[in-house]
């Protein structure tokens, strides 16, 4: 989850079983932001969710991959 440069929120949800490489890139100066993502293998979803809050990006979220189940 990050704030984009509008303020709003974003947030990306990746499902993929194969092993995964993420690579983020800060450049201070611009304050650009650059991702990039290897896998090994695999068929993958990817689930991009965009908010004016964090709250509602983690409702979105929570849509995706459900709530975890407490039991008493």
């Amino acid at each position: 989850m990050a704030k984009a440069t509008d303020k709003s929120w974003f947030g990306v949800f990746t499902n993929l079983v194969a092993a995964q490489d993420w690579y983020i890139k800060n450049d201070q100066p611009s304050g650009d932001v650059t991702v990039k993502m290897r896998a090994a293998s695999g068929l993958g979803d990817m689930f991009f969710m965009m908010e004016d809050n964090p709250q509602d990006v983690t409702k979105a979220y929570h849509t995706v991959v459900g709530y975890a189940f407490a039991s008493p």
